[in-house]
């Protein structure tokens, strides 16, 4: 699930108490459990007021701090942005009948810091592995014989990978077509 600012790493915001409108925090106020912290303006460019509504309109709800850095225009020309990845990942489930349809198997990691598992779907195979620490890992891939990455984190590997194990720098997630010979 991806809510609207998840794809440029958008962040919930401190709304003072004159400024909520969530009927849940104004009817039961100081627990939390208003909704307006991750329904700020969407941050679409470094003008004012996140260029959600004109300049001189005052949105409804306060704009994020680190909207002239975390936007829509900035990340669209990055091409190793969390906007790319998201366009990538959405792009390679598409595509991929495996990553859409096909069954979920987890698969034992060498490391308690990596989360690893598996999607089939007809012939297709898709290996997921995520390092969740901040030091390079190892993890065991299946029994294919060959491999392929079709999507790094850092969105800067796309290349095939020796059977056996695959090299995960610290944070990253990779996204590894198996291949049987048949």
């Amino acid at each position: 699930t991806i809510y609207y600012g998840d794809e440029i790493g958008m962040h919930d915001i401190p709304v003072p108490p004159e400024l909520v409108r969530d009927p849940w925090e104004i009817n039961i106020p100081g627990f939390g459990l208003g909704r307006d912290p991750e329904r700020s303006p969407m941050q679409w460019d470094a003008s004012p007021n996140a260029g959600f509504c004109p300049p001189d309109v005052q949105p409804w709800l306060p704009v994020a701090a680190d909207y002239p850095q975390v936007n829509v225009a900035v990340q669209r020309s990055d091409t190793h942005s969390l906007l790319s990845l998201t366009h990538a990942l959405l792009q390679l489930r598409r595509a991929t009948p495996a990553l859409s349809l096909g069954s979920y198997t987890s698969l034992e990691s060498m490391s308690p810091d990596c989360f690893v598992y598996q999607r089939q779907y007809e012939q297709q195979s898709c290996l997921i592995a995520l390092n969740f620490s901040s030091n390079e890992r190892r993890v065991s891939l299946p029994g294919a014989d060959s491999e392929h990455i079709l999507l790094s984190t850092y969105l800067d590997r796309n290349e095939a990978v020796e059977p056996g194990d695959v090299r995960l720098r610290p944070h990253e997630g990779v996204m590894i077509e198996l291949r049987d010979s048949m």
